[in-house]
This record gives C-alpha cells, structure tokens and sequence, in this order.
C-alpha cells in the first residue's frame, strides 16, 4: 500500500514540475544572418564551404499562421 501510494505521489509532483507555458514567441532560423555568411563564402576568392551544423536563431513573436 505504501508503495502505490509513493508512486501515485511521485507521478503528481513530476506532471506538475513541466507545465507548459504560453509563451508567444518561436525560435526561427535567422536567414539574414545565414545569407550574409554564405554570401561573403561565396565571394571569397578561395570558394569556402558553409555547413552549418547548429544555424544561427533568432527569437520572433509567434504568429496565428505558425505552428508552435
């Protein structure tokens, strides 16, 4: 008994410890930023290569036609 009783509060306390938050922003790719770099790749006279493994983000107010 004291067992379920253990689990049953173990399960309350972390469904309670990750309640989402109505946040009205979203993180998207920052394309200026990604242009610019590749641009200036582009331009350089030895052809430098962009792989970008973790691309820059920026933080926008999320709008009624983007998905969260």
């Amino acid at each position: 008994m004291r067992l379920i009783i253990a689990c049953l509060a173990a399960v309350v306390v972390v469904g309670c410890s990750q309640t989402p938050t109505a946040s009205m922003k979203q993180r998207v790719v920052d394309e200026n930023y990604v242009a610019m770099v590749e641009n200036a790749a582009q331009s350089n006279s030895s052809r430098v290569e962009v792989i970008w493994i973790n691309p820059p983000t920026q933080v926008v107010a999320q709008t009624d036609n983007m998905k969260p």
